[in-house]
Formats: structure tokens, sequence, C-alpha cells
């Protein structure tokens, strides 16, 4: 994720606040680049988002402080796909006693009950 993505998120979720452009030095120093614009710095010219060390800074201790993390907290299908269940891991489900097949659990209308006792009853045979 660049930081030009995860800036609007962080402002519009309270973590940083737009800092006041600096100061333009004189006589401009050999590397000030007025084409690029800060958005960290209210659009200020001489560098963009992407190479603003002060807002790298504030990620950097959002990060250490908890705030903003950027791992995959998610079940994936390269890790595991489904959550582990006790010991064991579910692997897949597959078929069901019964003439249907519901593909949709929308459409699913018995008694949750009944439906965990033939599901166990399955699993014992």
């Amino acid at each position: 994720m660049s930081y030009a993505e995860l800036y609007p998120s962080l402002v519009l979720k309270n973590l940083i606040k737009p800092r006041n452009p600096p100061q333009i030095l004189e006589p401009l120093p050999w590397w000030y680049k007025p084409e690029l614009f800060c958005a960290f710095h209210q659009g200020a010219p001489e560098h963009d988002i992407e190479n603003c060390y002060p807002l790298k800074y504030e990620v950097q201790k959002l990060m250490k402080s908890g705030m903003v993390s950027f791992e995959d907290r998610a079940p994936n299908v390269k890790a595991n796909s489904l959550p582990a269940h006790g010991n064991s891991y579910v692997n897949m489900v597959d078929g069901f006693p019964g003439e249907f097949k519901d593909f949709d659990v929308r459409f699913i209308r018995r008694s949750l009950v009944q439906m965990h006792k033939d599901v166990f009853m399955v699993s014992e045979s």
C-alpha cells in the first residue's frame, strides 16, 4: 500500500493531522522540486507524499503503538482458508444425507438442532 492510498484513511480516522507547510528556503536548494506536492504538508511544494519523512515517521509510531497494522488477520487461502475447530482443522465439507443439496444457505429451512444431529450421525459412521 502506498502512502498516497494510506493517508486519506489515517486522516478520516483522526490518527494523524496534516501539518503546516514548511518554510521555503531562500535561495532555493538544488534538490528543491516545485512540481511535487505533499498532502501531509497541506499541498506544500518540494516533495510528494511518498517521500515525506515526517509522514513516514508518524506511520511508524502508529505501527509501534499497535494502532495500525498491515498484517492479514482474515483467513486466506494460502495459510488456512478456514479457522481452527478444536484440535483439528476443517479442510472440506462435502455431502449431506438426504435427497436435496442446498448450495445457498438462504434456501435452508430446517431446524439447526436437527441439522446438527444429522451431521453428528454422519460423522459417527
